[in-house]
């Protein structure tokens, strides 16, 4: 995935980060660090073949060597093969709107709960109680 001479420029550092494949977000703890950086070049004002700044270009030499520790996450396909019919499955999703990505005390949050005979979702930091979607 890394060309063996990286010029540490900002189109370098797309180049790279573009090339890592998570459609389904899975690896978005990792994949936005590199993001971050990006945007941080443009608010500096870089151009395309300017090097990287020392600090920026320290946290970019930290992100490109743990991208060889990818290859050893898995995840499953198939991961329901034991749900029985009684069974509830519940799918809980987390939204962060802060300028940095980190985990805040007012970040939002929702769940959904479906089981064989309804569907409910709620977002308790915003207010909502459990709405019934549907009844099955």
């Amino acid at each position: 995935m890394l060309a063996v001479s990286d010029p540490n420029t900002k189109r370098s550092l797309l180049s790279i980060a573009s090339r890592v494949f998570d459609p389904m977000g899975l690896i978005t703890p990792f994949t936005i660090r590199a993001k971050m950086l990006f945007q941080e070049l443009w608010q500096r004002g870089l151009q395309w073949e300017d090097r990287l700044d020392e600090d920026i270009a320290h946290q970019w030499r930290s992100w490109k060597s743990e991208l060889s520790q990818l290859s050893c996450i898995t995840i499953p396909c198939y991961f329901m093969g034991n749900i029985q019919s009684s069974s509830s499955i519940e799918l809980h999703g987390f939204g962060d709107a802060s300028v940095t990505c980190t985990v805040r005390q007012s970040t939002s949050s929702a769940w959904v709960k479906l089981d064989m005979h309804q569907l409910i979702l709620s977002c308790p930091n915003q207010g909502w109680r459990p709405q019934r979607l549907c009844h099955c």
